[in-house]
């Protein structure tokens, strides 16, 4: 991690705020229902509708993926770099 610790720097800082928490709101919990009333509610990131639209940008970065009906991070190891860096 701390190989890639500068371009993961570089990429989290030219996300928007939502789409920070978005993330360390997945990386804490992988295998949530990103659309569920629980997720939305804790994520504090307003409605299913914008999470959908959040999804949708992090897709066009090409930081997410989604393999059976769950969303997933492309890259696992910037997965884990977020978690160490929110989990304080």
């Amino acid at each position: 991690l701390s190989s890639e610790s500068a371009n993961y720097n570089n990429l989290w800082d030219g996300l928007t705020a939502n789409q920070r928490g978005f993330l360390a709101a997945l990386a804490a919990n992988p295998k949530v229902n990103v659309y569920s009333i629980d997720f939305v509610a804790a994520s504090q990131l307003g409605s299913a509708s914008s999470i959908q639209r959040i999804i949708k940008l992090l897709y066009n970065k090409q930081l997410l993926e989604k393999e059976n009906g769950h969303i997933l991070f492309e890259d696992i190891f910037f997965e884990k770099w977020i978690k160490e860096r929110t989990s304080a």
